[in-house]
């Protein structure tokens, strides 16, 4: 992308959000049982969460245990996992069977750092910076910015008539929606002087 230097980037998908989604109350609890669970229990938005200029994350957590970590080390969440091992082992991909199916780790530096998010199905515009650090899952795309400018021209009327005209539209329950897919908001035209 033209503001950027990179392309828009989507988030980690779980294979079975059924046993990868937690709560926080279940998340205090695996945290009070082994204070280590801290480290791999990390807040994520979804699509839904994300608004025009603002975020309504809803209290959500994923069970994220790096690649090179392994589950052993953190006894609580193994054991909150164990009851899905057999289903979890038949999930696409090569993952070990407490890990995602798609981490996104090339990822991970990037969402730590101030960004623009936004889902990829949406009837409007809606983009917002996250400063919170949180993970996103495969429903939403990241640009690794957080200029405001460029958030105010992505949430603008124009951006609104301009990706009515390019992206792929759905139909649903009376409604129209949008595609804000990489290959649609990539090309957006940003004014040279905004390009960061």
């Amino acid at each position: 992308s033209k503001w950027s230097g990179t392309r828009a980037l989507f988030g980690l998908k779980t294979g079975m959000n059924e046993a990868f989604i937690i709560d926080r109350a279940t998340r205090t609890s695996l945290i009070r049982a082994h204070a280590g669970a801290a480290h791999i229990l990390k807040p994520i938005l979804f699509g839904r969460d994300v608004r025009r200029y603002r975020i309504e994350q809803a209290g959500r957590f994923v069970i994220y245990c790096h690649p090179e970590r392994t589950i052993d080390d953190y006894p609580s969440v193994r054991d909150y996992l164990l009851p899905r091992r057999k289903q979890l082992e038949q999930r696409a991909a090569k993952q070990r069977w407490y890990e995602l199916q798609q981490p996104a780790v090339a990822l991970l530096p990037r969402l730590d750092s101030p960004k623009i998010v936004y889902p990829i199905i949406a009837s409007q515009c809606r983009f917002a910076i996250d400063r919170s650090g949180y993970l996103i899952n495969d429903k939403l795309f990241v640009l690794p910015t957080d200029d405001a400018s460029l958030l105010g021209l992505l949430n603008s009327r124009v951006a609104n008539f301009y990706f009515s005209a390019v992206c792929a539209a759905l139909e649903g329950a009376g409604d129209k929606y949008l595609e804000f897919r990489a290959q649609y908001v990539d090309p957006f035209p940003v004014p040279a002087g905004l390009a960061v």
